[in-house]
């Protein structure tokens, strides 16, 4: 028997159902403890059956991409469910609902448990389609300047634009180049030379577009999936930047600046 994505589903499927039934248990018994104590068995539960899948069962993956999609989503369970254990107080446990549980597990979102009323008096601000357009373009532009407030939906749409946008923008520098300017080679290079020079910043913007397409299109594609909050890899443009603080900070690459800064 192969497993697909529709087995995959089906078996985290029934670990969503084992996380609810754990926090029903729970809140019938009015036991922190005994949440913790089930919490962690459905994390052990959420590692331990990509493992079993895997190396124990006579089952096999359908195809590479479901191979690798089981594995991350026992993580992002495991972490799911020991961010719901380990954050929240007895009180804010109380409140929740299957409801937001099926929601949190299902499409992890940017989700804040909440009871109910908070939920239904919770009112978007009403945007004409003037303001709308023109919040979508200063984003395109200016990324994370704009965009704070964007739903995760509508943030990972304007990346992956933004990336086709890279494409776009690559396939017609490749085009309109002539050929003989992207021969240079570096023992050619020469300070005082302004061809040198405009080769290698040619270079420079060739790499940017082609890294911004790839980047932008997958961590878009990767956001939509999960219903996650991402940014562009190059949040502003390096190439205005001010100083090596600027460049570093807010215009390169954005996540390896998070990652290093912490």
């Amino acid at each position: 028997m192969l497993i697909t994505f529709t087995v995959l589903y089906f078996i985290y499927g029934l670990i969503i159902g084992f996380v609810a039934m754990s926090l029903l248990i729970s809140q019938h018994r009015n036991s922190y403890y005994t949440f913790r104590l089930l919490s962690l068995l459905c994390i052990l539960l959420s590692l331990f059956t990509p493992i079993y899948l895997k190396y124990f069962s006579n089952l096999q993956f359908a195809n590479s991409l479901v191979n690798v999609v089981s594995p991350v989503t026992g993580f992002l369970f495991a972490i799911k469910m020991t961010e719901l254990a380990f954050t929240y107080t007895w009180l804010e446990l109380c409140h929740i609902s299957l409801y937001q549980i099926g929601i949190d597990f299902s499409t992890f979102p940017l989700y804040k448990y909440q009871s109910s009323r908070q939920i239904k008096s919770d009112k978007r601000d009403i945007v004409s389609f003037r303001d709308f357009m023109l919040e979508n373009i200063k984003y395109l532009i200016l990324s994370n300047k704009y965009g704070v407030n964007f739903s995760p939906f509508r943030q990972n749409c304007l990346i992956i634009i933004r990336g086709l946008f890279d494409v776009l923008f690559l396939i017609q520098t490749l085009k309109y180049v002539p050929y003989h300017y992207l021969q240079l080679h570096s023992k050619n290079f020469h300070v005082f030379n302004l061809e040198c020079v405009f080769t290698y910043f040619l270079y420079g913007f060739i790499l940017y577009f082609a890294l911004g397409m790839v980047a932008n299109v997958v961590f878009g594609l990767g956001g939509l999936c999960w219903n996650i909050s991402t940014q562009s890899v190059f949040p502003e443009y390096p190439f205005l930047a001010t100083s090596l603080q600027d460049f570093w900070s807010h215009r390169w690459n954005i996540y390896v600046k998070q990652s290093l800064h912490r």
